[in-house]
């Protein structure tokens, strides 16, 4: 019969363990402590949210148009604009999504959201705006 009694690991498996512990928090741990693009999305969101929200007012006013600004990854809806000129004016590097009174983009339009990771937002050429 065998007397050994031992209540404890081995060498080898604690060199395992450690190891395999090791290996982890190089793979996953980069994923709990950064951002992981979340920061593009929000973005994205508020691009979408704004682009709407300007696409409802210049359809029920159809003597302004509604203009939203993009760049760098930064939206602005600035205040209403009366003359069709003013709502194509795009400053160095921005881009512009405006639309007519019927909902629709002057332009179809895709905005680009970069950082971590790199989103998009589409307005199709019927109106339809939609994270691609």
């Amino acid at each position: 019969m065998n007397d050994m009694s031992s209540k404890g690991f081995t060498l080898i498996e604690l060199v395992l363990v450690i190891v395999l512990l090791g290996v982890l928090a190089i793979t996953a741990a980069p994923r709990f402590f950064s951002s992981g693009g979340y920061d593009q999305i929000a973005a994205r969101d508020q691009l979408i949210q704004l682009l709407r929200q300007a696409q409802l007012q210049t359809m029920n006013s159809s003597s302004a148009c509604q203009v939203v600004h993009f760049s760098q990854n930064q939206t602005n809806l600035p205040a209403v604009l009366n003359t069709d000129a003013s709502c194509s004016v795009a400053a160095t590097g921005e881009a512009l999504g405006a639309f007519d009174r019927w909902g629709k983009p002057t332009q179809a339009t895709t905005f680009t959201i970069t950082g971590e990771s790199t989103v998009k937002v589409c307005i199709e050429t019927e109106g339809y705006i939609h994270a691609c």
